[in-house]
């Protein structure tokens, strides 16, 4: 039935190789889906359940791996990162979100010195009617996952699923003060796609 849907051109085929875009979200939802189940299973043991033991490894394929052991985080980051000041009110980093789609920033003080960072999720603790009030030093963490601009992105990757982030901030070998970059699990996404 394919076959002659396909002979008689009713259907276009294309590798999925050939679309980037397509290649990038698949393996996007893929780790996603996989998170979740990790997630799941970790509730469960949690509550008591006995699980039997699972690869608890986000793991591509050997290419994949290839390609990520090769390539730099230099290479893959946001150079240009939107960052944030700690004195902003939650209520106006909430309005930054909305305008500019990022669901985490860095906070980095008046002289330019990384000092935390904060997230959608640090702002969903804070109740509606106290966001006005509170500062975004307040509730941005200060303990920091960072790379560097010379780590591999495999590297980066383990980090990232490690730690359960889904960004990692890329900071100076010799200054963990200064900020050079952001890289995103989306960033991470989007090279493996370019390279088939």
């Amino acid at each position: 039935m394919f076959r002659s849907v396909l002979e008689r051109e009713a259907v276009r085929t294309m590798k999925i190789e050939e679309q980037s875009d397509v290649l990038t979200h698949l393996l996007s939802m893929a780790m996603r889906k996989k998170m979740i189940a990790l997630q799941e299973v970790r509730e469960l043991r949690r509550k008591g359940f006995s699980i039997p033991p699972i690869d608890q490894a986000l793991t591509f394929l050997q290419r994949e791996t290839s390609i990520m052991a090769d390539t730099k985080v230099g290479d893959t980051m946001t150079r240009a990162v939107m960052t944030v000041g700690p004195q902003i009110r939650v209520s106006q980093l909430l309005d930054v979100m909305t305008k500019h789609h990022h669901m985490g920033y860095p906070v980095v003080s008046e002289v330019g010195e990384l000092v935390g960072i904060v997230t959608f999720e640090d702002i969903m603790k804070i109740p509606k009617e106290k966001r006005s009030e509170v500062m975004v030093d307040q509730i941005a963490k200060r303990k920091l996952v960072t790379a560097h601009p010379d780590d591999s992105l495999i590297s980066a990757f383990e980090k990232m699923s490690e730690h359960e982030i889904g960004r990692l901030l890329i900071v100076d070998p010799q200054n963990p003060r200064k900020l050079r970059g952001i890289l995103t699990r989306t960033d991470i996404m989007h090279t493996l796609g370019k390279q088939f």
